[in-house]
This record gives structure tokens, C-alpha cells and sequence, in this order.
């Protein structure tokens, strides 16, 4: 299995395509704030424009803006919009979880 190098690493003579063409990263993000000041969101949108300037298209689905019932199924019925976001992970080579961390301040 080859392994790429770490983003943030040097790259090569700048000839060719960018590392991570043709790569689709989704970033499913688990805020629970829909409005405001997010640091969860903040961090994912700067990885978003990292992974970006490597060549990577990007995605963040913030999960608080769709419609996700509980479940053991991918279709949980009518209105259900996780099959949808449930296809863009599939379609991806990379997924990031981004999660807030509560550090009991709050």
C-alpha cells in the first residue's frame, strides 16, 4: 500500500498534478450550534482550504443543518436526508468526524 505524504509536507518540483488529485474528502461536522460562533466549524473550514491548496476537493456537511432521525437503518423513512449525505462519504477517499470538545466550561 503506498502512503502520500502528511500534508503540510514538502512537495516536489511543482510539475505535474497536485498530490491529491482527483481525492474528494467529506468532513461531516457534528456541531450542535445551527447558528453562531462554532470553533468545530471554524477548524473544519480551515482544513477544508488546507486540503483544498493540496488538491483535494473538499466537503463539510454540517449535520445539524439536515434532517437525521435516529436509527439502525440508512433510510429511516420519509424526510430522511442521511442516504443522501450516506453517498457523498461512500463517494469519498477521505472522511473526517469533527466533533466539539466540551471541556466543561460551558
Amino acid at each position: 500500500m503506498r502512503r502520500e505524504p502528511a500534508v503540510g509536507a514538502t512537495a516536489g518540483s511543482g510539475s505535474g498534478p497536485a498530490r491529491g488529485a482527483h481525492m474528494q474528502a467529506t468532513i461531516l461536522l457534528g456541531t450542535l450550534k445551527r447558528s453562531g460562533l462554532s470553533h468545530t466549524e471554524t477548524l473544519c473550514e480551515f482544513l477544508a482550504q488546507r486540503m483544498e491548496r493540496e488538491g483535494v476537493r473538499c466537503e463539510i456537511v454540517k449535520l445539524a443543518d439536515h434532517e437525521i432521525p435516529p436509527g439502525t437503518y440508512s433510510q429511516m423513512g420519509a424526510g430522511d436526508e442521511w442516504p443522501g449525505i450516506l453517498a457523498r462519504v461512500l463517494g469519498s477517499e477521505i472522511v473526517v468526524f469533527a466533533t466539539p470538545i466540551w471541556w466543561a466550561n460551558q
